[in-house]
């Protein structure tokens, strides 16, 4: 697909700043000849202040378009004969085969405006080639439509960086499954359907533990049909359960609490922050989760 479709969001927003120019000078231009001489200066004035206000903006408009356009178009003209390797993660590729099939996949790449936070844990992306050069992106599964998303920018990717918009590859996650590696399916907060009884072998909640596949699934169904809240703090909430997903992806900590004065309970993902404490990731309301847990003889405090 031509870049002048793809990226017809990101021109149709050069109007506005280009009519905004337009009123700001013909303001400044007929507004200037009628009234006071006081008055007639101040319209004048303001009309070009206008007017160029509008012109620093559609400069930023511009270079954002440019740099977008660049970082998508390089991505569209890779060649397979050139990559030398591709880094996803701690993980590196280099066979010929998977090489080709990933720069197929890469070289589908359409610009992307994805709803903040539809998509999963990134990981750092970077495309080595033989000349020595490499270009180095985010990239995520999406769960907006099938497919990855990928994320451009500049800086250091642990410190301050500059975001340069997205692109979406609905054959990357594919490609890289065929070279044994795959995209992580989850975001802090959710949980999506490639948690199954086939890949979770058991899901600890407190003291008890759960490793049919019937249980299981009565539990993911209600981790999975949630509704992301936002709070601050624990207040409203009881006490904390832990429970810890077991699957063949990695384990998975969580922490419950039971809504005080209200239906439901809130649950939301942990890691370390490698002093003994836990970092809470986002949080979800599940109207389910209490009842289920009272059913599996696992209470919420």
């Amino acid at each position: 697909m031509p870049l002048a479709i793809i990226l017809l969001p990101d021109v149709m927003g050069f109007f506005i700043p280009v009519v905004f120019i337009v009123v700001g000078l013909l303001t400044a231009v007929f507004g200037g000849k009628a009234g006071e001489p006081q008055q007639r200066t101040f319209t004048k004035v303001f009309g070009l202040f206008f007017a160029g206000f509008a012109a620093l903006f559609l400069l930023l408009i511009s270079w954002m378009v440019a740099v977008r356009t660049y970082r998508i178009g390089k991505v569209t003209r890779l060649d397979a004969a050139e990559v030398a390797s591709v880094h996803v993660g701690p993980k590196e590729i280099t066979d010929p085969d998977h090489l080709r099939r990933i720069v197929e996949a890469l070289k589908g790449a359409e610009a992307y405006y994805p709803n903040h936070g539809n998509y999963a844990d990134d990981l750092t992306m970077r495309v080595c080639m033989k000349s020595g050069s490499h270009d180095t992106f985010q990239v995520a599964w999406s769960y907006e439509k099938p497919g990855a998303v990928l994320d451009f920018y500049s800086g250091d990717p642990d410190g301050a960086q500059t975001n340069h918009g997205e692109a979406f590859c609905k054959d990357l996650p594919a490609a890289l499954d065929e070279a044994g590696l795959r995209l992580p399916r989850i975001k802090g907060y959710r949980v999506d359907d490639s948690f199954t009884p086939d890949t979770v072998s058991e899901i600890q909640m407190g003291k008890k533990a759960v490793t049919s596949a019937n249980d299981i699934d009565k539990v993911l169904d209600a981790l999975k049909k949630s509704q992301i809240g936002y709070y601050r703090g624990h207040e409203g909430l009881g006490l904390p359960l832990d429970i810890v997903i077991v699957s063949s992806e990695g384990t998975y900590r969580l922490q419950a609490a039971r809504r005080l004065g209200d239906n439901g309970a809130v649950f939301w993902f942990c890691s370390d922050d490698g002093h003994g404490g836990l970092i809470p990731h986002g949080h979800c309301l599940s109207e389910r989760l209490p009842h289920l847990l009272d059913g599996l003889a696992a209470p919420l405090p």
